[in-house]
């Protein structure tokens, strides 16, 4: 009898423990598995067979490209990765599998967060994006030392452009209070406009750019138009009010004050969000962020400088629409390129605002020279 117990106490641990090993071992993890296989090679075939339609449209061989050196540059290479956890969502009467990732690299620990759908030949991975990334030892001054490039680059832009106006403003003074004027402008954009962009994604449940084009071309293309636009009114909108009754030189300082604002806070944010190293980029790629933030500077300083004097000559509305039409459609591009993540999209966005600026500029210059023009033949007749 005391034999029979043993045996059945140790069947019971057995099947107990067989129980665990089956619970422990997840019905998607060879897909988990595949995916940072190839992540780590690079090799996209590795995980496509387990893609379902939608991410095979959205997140194709060269997204999956793009995603990966983003993530490759920011952090370095990859170590490995551990499962955290799994909960479920139910979204339109589909059952899906939320399944957390800590996946370690040499600069940072970045949370995956992969998206399963069960099937009836089993399950597919129906999305993928970052959730979390925690920087890796030295603290916050060696992750502000090692951001010190990208963050130089990024002001250096900024601070070229304020010095172009100032020379072509004949070394005039450089407006303190109305670049102050224009930072805080920035700030206020910084934390409004996303939000606002954020309305209609938020009511649809839509939290990732994968889940906008999954829902087609034409879904698609309304969204980009729509995040393009909306940053144009904004920002184009709240400088307005403040830059309408001011002088013109005078006024392309708020715009610069703008352009110099989200140099500095944007990419602070960025790191204070990611806990991390923003990037690791090449010179090259150094330079295209310093010319990107020259061009974006010296645009806001035009459109603003274009405000002023359009409403003291009585057409201030229609320069206003005609700034935002110009704006929108440089940031529909900007926006295509986040989700499409193209060089040649990415080229052709710089190659449009730089076209742009210049042609502001050459008007703004027209401008000034008139305003002052009139300001000297009024100081000779009240002589």
């Amino acid at each position: 009898m005391k034999k029979i117990l043993i045996v059945l106490s140790l069947a019971t641990v057995l099947c107990f423990s067989s129980a665990n090993i089956v619970h422990a071992e997840r019905p998607y993890q060879n897909i988990s598995d595949s995916f940072f296989t190839g992540l780590e090679s690079g090799d996209y075939s590795k995980f496509e067979p387990y893609l379902s339609n939608e991410m095979k449209e959205a997140f194709d061989e060269e997204k999956f490209d793009s995603f990966r050196n983003d993530l490759f540059s920011k952090y370095g290479q990859l170590d490995n990765y551990q499962f955290v956890k799994e909960d479920s969502v139910k979204q339109d009467q589909v059952e899906y599998t939320r399944a957390y990732y800590d996946v370690s690299f040499e600069k940072a620990v970045v949370t995956l967060r992969l998206v399963f759908r069960e099937t009836n030949s089993g399950y597919e991975l129906a999305g993928i994006w970052t959730t979390n990334v925690k920087g890796k030892g030295g603290g916050w001054g060696s992750v502000i030392l090692s951001n010190l490039p990208t963050l130089a680059f990024s002001i250096i832009g900024a601070v070229l452009a304020l010095l172009l106006f100032y020379y072509l403003l004949r070394f005039e003074e450089i407006k303190i209070v109305e670049i102050l004027i224009g930072i805080f402008l920035a700030v206020v954009t910084i934390i409004v406009q996303p939000n606002i962009q954020n309305i209609p994604f938020l009511v649809l449940g839509i939290k990732s750019n994968s889940e906008i084009i999954a829902r087609g071309i034409v879904f698609t293309i309304l969204s980009i138009i729509y995040l393009g636009f909306v940053a144009g009114i904004f920002q184009e909108g709240i400088r307005y009010p403040l830059a309408r009754k001011k002088a013109v030189k005078t006024a392309a300082f708020i715009g610069l004050g703008f352009g110099l604002g989200e140099a500095i806070i944007i990419p602070i944010l960025g790191l204070m969000q990611a806990g991390a190293p923003l990037t690791s980029l090449p010179f090259q790629w150094s330079f295209l962020n310093l010319t990107e933030r020259f061009l974006v500077t010296a645009f806001h300083g035009c459109t603003t400088a274009i405000m002023a004097y359009a409403y003291k000559n009585g057409w201030g509305l229609k320069a206003l629409a005609g700034l935002i039409l110009a704006h929108g459609g440089i940031d529909t591009i900007a926006v295509y390129y986040q989700l499409a993540g193209s060089q040649l999209v990415l080229a052709l966005t710089l190659i449009t605002a730089a076209i742009i600026a210049v042609g502001l500029l050459y008007y703004v210059l027209k401008r000034m020279r008139e305003d002052r023009q009139q300001e000297t033949e009024k100081m000779i007749e009240e002589e």
